[in-house]
């Protein structure tokens, strides 16, 4: 006759049925063993997602958690060996770091994007990798408009000029110096029909912009699905928001850019992967296309050498149009939910 037994996880407590005779555990909740139940999770770069502004309940709820505020490249093995499972952001989880991990069971991200994590070894090795999808169009979204409406109004320029003291030298109640645009019949190319460009879709279209949609996929788009190069040439703004991977890596480069109007914007809030730095500062410096404005760029935090540094004409936040409080907020309770989902026997937001 088996045995009742009972784990833990979290305020969870799972009922076990221990089998005497081959010491095999069965849960009447989800069939799974005790080493799942009991497992670990490293989360190492808890600073990516607060600045002492967020709560943790829902992840400590759902597993055995200790924190790193950030990991250094080399500290990543000995860090990792020790759990069952990982949260990360942009931690790289090679080949090398799998093979020295062998009680690894679960990767976990604080991001919709894996291109960190080797997903075809770790899918070897039987670990399962849940990203956290969806979380921040809103946020990206707004991002982009903010780039948008800043470079469309000048109004960088326009507050410097103030403050430096030229309303008080002008002769006339106003004055406009710097190029100031409507975004009623402009046309807006995004590049990447997911559910942030969708959403950038929704927002154009309140404004009067034209759209035009280049993606892998139609999906049933209800914009006018254009070539890659139609995008390109056509475009005022041109927003990319696509995932970085071999298709996608420096997809805007010399030969794209080249084919932009000199009056057009490019914005990119996706992976700064998808963009090739150098061609997109010479046609900045040389007047091929208006202007940039990028959230992310190829390496971060930003290098001394980055190409796109200190040019005018390049508009550069630091990888922040995920970050409002709402959004961070729900990004971890999400990850929360992807362990839960796992412990489970149910896993959700399974990339692999």
């Amino acid at each position: 006759m088996p045995k009742k037994s009972y784990a833990s996880v979290g305020k969870v407590v799972y009922i076990m049925y221990v089998n005497p005779e081959d010491c095999t555990f069965k849960s009447c909740v989800c069939g799974l063993n005790v080493n799942i139940l009991n497992m670990k999770i490293a989360v190492l770069e808890r600073d990516s997602v607060t600045n002492g502004d967020i709560d943790f309940s829902l992840l400590e709820n759902a597993a055995d958690i200790d924190y790193y505020a950030r990991i250094d490249k080399d500290k990543v093995i000995e860090t990792v060996k020790n759990y069952d499972g990982v949260i990360v952001n942009k931690t790289v989880i090679d080949r090398t770091v799998i093979d020295a991990c062998p009680k690894l069971k679960y990767i976990g991200l604080f991001a919709t994007g894996y291109n960190n994590i080797d997903i075809d070894y770790a899918s070897q090795k039987g670990i399962t990798v849940c990203n956290v999808a969806g979380y921040s169009t809103d946020a990206v979204a707004q991002h982009v408009f903010s780039f948008i409406l800043y470079v469309s109004s000048s109004l960088g320029k326009y507050i410097d000029s103030v403050n430096s003291g030229d309303w008080k030298k002008s002769k006339s109640f106003c004055y406009y110096p710097f190029p100031i645009t409507e975004l009623k019949g402009k046309t807006l190319g995004i590049l990447g029909y997911g559910s942030i460009g969708k959403r950038v879709a929704e927002i154009a279209k309140v404004y009067g912009m034209q759209i035009i949609v280049h993606s892998r996929r139609n999906n049933g788009c209800p914009y006018e699905f254009v070539t890659k190069e139609e995008l390109f040439s056509r475009s005022d703004y041109l927003t990319v928001h696509c995932p970085l991977n071999s298709d996608t890596a420096k997809i805007v480069n010399e030969d794209t850019l080249s084919l932009m109007k000199k009056t057009a914007v490019l914005i990119n809030t996706a992976r700064g992967g998808v963009v090739d730095e150098e061609a997109l500062a010479n046609a900045l410096k040389n007047g091929s296309i208006y202007a940039a404005c990028v959230d992310t760029v190829s390496i971060e935090p930003m290098q001394k050498d980055c190409a796109l540094y200190g040019i005018d004409n390049c508009y550069i936040t630091p990888h922040i149009a995920w970050a409002a409080k709402e959004t961070r907020q729900r990004l971890v309770n999400i990850a929360a939910e992807n362990i839960a989902a796992f412990l489970r026997g149910e896993p959700k937001n399974k990339v692999n």
